[in-house]
């Protein structure tokens, strides 16, 4: 397994195991270092979680979207939070519509790509 592989199998395990978010978040850090990836800064929250703006680990603006699911499901003019106030209605709205964690990153302007990778199992 190369180390992109490795990188998607650990993060697929952080999205999926919360019990383990901590030792994998640090195990993703190393990672993106070793494979000279820009980190996008991310967090998972759920409604409650933080109680000010300086209880978020990144700056606004910052970009809300559900943990679960995929495509831009839930995804809105909300879901670029430019405040605390904005935020916590973006990521209660996640909770109540979307039955989700929020997934929180830092806002990057301009147009958004995918890519998905499928591995055979032998």
């Amino acid at each position: 397994m190369n180390l992109k592989e490795k990188f998607f199998d650990i993060f697929n395990m952080y999205v999926e195991k919360k019990s383990h978010q901590k030792k994998i978040s640090k195990t993703l850090k190393k990672l993106y270092k070793k494979l000279k990836l820009k980190q996008l800064i991310f967090f998972i929250t759920t409604p409650g979680k933080h109680s000010n703006k300086l209880s978020i680990p990144i700056k606004f603006p910052v970009f809300i979207k559900q943990v679960t699911g995929g495509d831009s499901r839930g995804i809105d003019l909300n879901s670029i939070a430019h405040d605390f106030e904005s935020f916590k209605a973006k990521v209660f709205d996640i909770k109540i519509k979307q039955n989700s964690p929020s997934l929180v990153e830092t806002y990057l302007s301009g147009k958004e790509y995918s890519d998905w990778y499928f591995r055979r199992q032998h």
